[in-house]
């Protein structure tokens, strides 16, 4: 209901593909900026809430511009609304399904960074169909549409998929590469050069560190527990 009449015209796949853009991009500015707060949810109310609302809200902004997106498509193919329904739940099922593999071969922020690479390909894909005549666009616009500079378009095409393919490998490399890391974690900083095991399954990470001041990670409670100081990983 915002702005209907600005999105109710335009290239229908120009328009969804620069909100899929601003999906992954966002979503990429989502992870850096919640990794780097050292949130403690053990800490107090008042020195955390602005923290938290900060993490609330960044990661809050990639699924508005995905939902706007959807919404969009809605609202243009209202004549194609059984397939628009059918698509949807076959994404949904899609990403449930590729989840689980994915934390456990990317882990957390290599997993986010693949997602936020579907975005941009889904850019692609709709950048692409901008140059259709299948009806996207009302018949009154295309001739304004097709006047716009080729060149702009096959370049946002261009561009989404190559950031795509580099999101896909620093995502599953991240790992090894480290380009994304977890520096804290339940209101510490993590000494990343002391962690010897890390790997993630389907709900939670799992970490082993190498440390001479057990104190330091055993004390707070049970959310800091570890395992047994007779574990050896070379014998793992």
């Amino acid at each position: 209901y915002i702005a209907e009449k600005r999105f109710a015209k335009g290239n229908l796949g120009e328009r969804v593909g620069t909100l899929c853009t601003w999906a992954g991009l966002t979503t990429i500015a989502a992870l850096v900026i919640s990794l780097n707060i050292n949130f403690d949810p053990h800490g107090s109310l008042s020195a955390q809430f602005l923290k938290l609302a900060i993490i609330y809200i960044s990661t809050s902004v990639p699924f508005f511009f995905a939902g706007l997106s959807i919404a969009l498509l809605f609202q243009r193919l209202s004549d194609r609304i059984p397939r628009l329904y059918l698509l949807t739940l076959i994404g949904s099922s899609f990403g449930c399904l590729i989840i689980i593999p994915l934390l456990q071969f990317a882990g957390g922020p290599g997993a986010v960074l693949v997602i936020a690479a579907i975005a941009y390909l889904a850019s692609v894909s709709f950048h692409v169909s901008a140059f259709s005549k299948d009806g996207i666009s009302p018949p009154s616009e295309l001739a304004a549409e097709n006047a716009k500079p080729r060149k702009l378009r096959i370049t946002s095409a261009i561009l989404s998929a190559l950031v795509a393919v580099a999101l896909v490998v620093t995502g599953f490399m991240n790992a090894s590469l480290d380009v994304v890391s977890i520096k804290h974690a339940k209101g510490r900083t993590v000494d990343l050069s002391s962690i010897v095991y890390d790997k993630w399954n389907a709900f939670s990470r799992i970490i082993v560190m190498d440390v001479t001041d057990t104190g330091v990670y055993y004390q707070g409670g049970i959310h800091n527990w570890g395992i047994s100081e007779k574990w050896d990983l070379r014998h793992h």
